[in-house]
């Protein structure tokens, strides 16, 4: 029987009458996927153990495309089917994590919502559903998985396109939970030369059109008994997956996971295995690389969705990163240009990195494609392209500012890093990558206690500063573009003036006291989602209908804008419509 016990010191792990003393693991990646993590880009790993982020990829044999990162949450999500499974593939860490010494272990865990049909549904057919989870050496370059596979990219018939690349050279291990009365096992999966996408496959083993099986895995020896599931998960239920490989010989893997009820590993044990690898089941003692995977059969009168709420991986042996290969940039204090610090232009696909308690000025338009984080100290964009085709990744302890009334364009944005995007006057769009509810989550950390105090997020000092008379707008541009920055309430547009379009925005939504989801555009000036008393007070009270700009835009500074005499009737439709609007609902 094998026995595992984890104390704060040390675990011990019994297997075949021989004792294993394995250390205490140590954080490698912790994704709460607020930190920055994406989807469908190249998945390289970055930040800290304890604050990580990377991309996750889906797969799937049915439409997954609805599958994304949305305030916390990533779901895996597929459309209504008899038949079809669906999973998620990442890169954990660039260097991998290496079981060397007799219990040495590495740990997957992650916490996840059953929102429909995950080991259950009224007519699932119960023993053919699955939940998988899988542990993988990525190979030595750490090669990420494509990001062309969520519509129905894994199949058995293709012979051409996603064939070759991507996860195809992954090996590991799989656990399989399986839903009642089915088989609840352990394969391997070895590095696959088949001629179709299931190559790409990471957890089906075999089960069906797009599961990888050339060649199939190998079922595991078990090692001890095997509680399987004894009734479908609750539908809307929390629970976690935790699974452990463990070195117990120089050639032999102990595998063992548990099926939580609740949030960690304190409730009640739904589903537990142990299994060993070894022999020609024995692939690999290197990790940088994990899949989550669920399949359903039966039907389902609606999509199969996974909701993960948090995931960390911990190892005996945490690997020491690679130095850097990209740019970075240390201003220890005061502030200096890009051309100053000796980048007259950043250019490359590598990634670039501020660090250092002083503000580095990025003025040119430049073409880099690599990532921008920024570690420490500011960053201040000051043109318009500064970093047009870069995605700025905030850190805790970093903050983004813009220089005044500036209109820029980034190529992405991960605002809840744990650093601070203050947009002072000025304006951001944001080319890719970037939900519209994710950034307003971003805008609402940012207002902190109601003066703009944020200490991470998106934020204005001069909205801070202007004693409640402003604020930060945004705006969903409808192309997968999104739009924030300072502004002032009634603003619908973001054009930094308050007139005739404002007013005919309001009243065309039709959203005023109705309760139904609005936007900054049709009215929700407050970020609570509806347009309401509150809204339409902050649009007629603050002085600004037909009177001209209240911002400048940056490179006009000097000149003189033309003020319209002051038009009324616009403003008044407003106020006529809200005050019929509450007396209809009060009657």
């Amino acid at each position: 029987m094998t026995h595992f016990i984890r104390t704060s010191l040390f675990c011990m792990l019994v297997v075949a009458g021989q004792c294993v003393m394995a250390q205490t693991l140590s954080p490698v990646f912790t994704d709460n996927f607020r930190n920055g993590s994406t989807t469908g880009t190249t998945s390289i790993p970055g930040g800290t153990p304890t604050a990580s982020f990377t991309s996750y990829d889906f797969a799937s044999t049915k439409n997954a495309t609805a599958s994304t990162i949305n305030s916390g949450t990533l779901r895996l999500t597929f459309a209504a089917t008899t038949s079809g499974f669906g999973e998620i593939q990442a890169v954990f860490s660039s260097s991998p994590v290496k079981l060397t010494s007799l219990g040495d272990a590495i740990n997957l865990r992650y916490t996840f919502i059953n929102t429909s049909n995950i080991l259950s549904g009224t007519g699932a057919t119960n023993g053919s559903c699955y939940l998988w989870t899988g542990l993988y050496d990525t190979g030595t370059a750490a090669t990420p998985p494509l990001t062309t596979l969520a519509s129905s990219g894994l199949n058995a018939t293709g012979t051409t396109g996603n064939v070759t690349g991507g996860v195809q050279a992954w090996q590991g291990y799989v656990q399989r939970v399986a839903g009642v009365g089915g088989t609840t096992q352990s394969v391997t999966r070895p590095a696959q030369s088949g001629t179709t996408s299931a190559n790409q496959d990471l957890v089906g083993n075999n089960v069906g059109g797009g599961a990888y099986n050339s060649p199939t895995g190998i079922t595991l020896a078990a090692s001890g008994s095997t509680v399987a599931l004894a009734s479908q998960l609750a539908v809307g239920g929390t629970y976690t997956m935790d699974y452990t490989l463990t070195l117990v010989d120089s050639a032999t893997v102990a595998l063992r996971s548990a099926l939580y009820d609740g949030s960690g590993t304190a409730g009640s044990v739904l589903v537990s295995q142990t299994r060993l690898a070894s022999g020609s089941t024995f692939l690999t003692t290197q990790f940088s690389g994990l899949a989550m995977g669920v399949r359903y059969s039966g039907s389902s009168a609606g999509p199969i969705t996974m909701d993960v709420t948090s995931l960390s991986i911990q190892a005996t042996n945490v690997p020491t990163p690679p130095p850097p290969s990209g740019i970075t940039i240390n201003v220890a204090s005061g502030t200096q240009t890009q051309t100053a610090a000796g980048y007259p232009l950043l250019s490359g696909s590598q990634p670039l990195a501020k660090t250092g308690a002083g503000t580095l000025v990025v003025d040119k338009a430049n073409t880099i494609t690599g990532s921008t984080s920024v570690q420490g100290g500011r960053l201040q964009l000051a043109n318009g392209s500064a970093l047009g085709s870069s995605k700025i990744v905030p850190l805790a302890g970093g903050t983004v500012t813009l220089s005044p009334s500036l209109q820029t364009t980034v190529g992405g944005l991960a605002p809840s890093a744990g650093g601070l995007v203050d947009v002072g006057s000025g304006m951001v769009t944001v080319a890719a990558g970037l939900s519209a509810t994710n950034m307003v989550a971003a805008i609402v950390t940012g207002l902190g206690d109601g003066t703009w105090n944020g200490a991470s997020g998106i934020t204005s000092s001069v909205a801070a500063a202007s004693g409640g008379d402003r604020t930060v707008g945004w705006l969903d541009n409808g192309d997968g573009t999104v739009t924030f920055g300072f502004a002032a309430a009634g603003d619908t547009n973001l054009d930094w003036q308050v007139d005739i379009i404002d007013a005919a925005n309001f009243l065309a939504g039709g959203k005023f006291d109705s309760g139904t989801p609005a936007t900054w555009n049709e009215g929700d000036f407050t970020y609570d989602g509806v347009v309401d008393i509150l809204d339409a007070a902050s649009f007629l009270s603050n002085g600004l209908f037909d009177a001209g700009p209240y911002n400048t835009p940056a490179g006009a500074a000097g000149s003189i804008a033309a003020v319209p005499e002051p038009s009324t009737l616009a403003l008044v439709a407003v106020a006529a419509a809200c005050g019929l609007r509450l007396r209809r609902r009060r009657a």
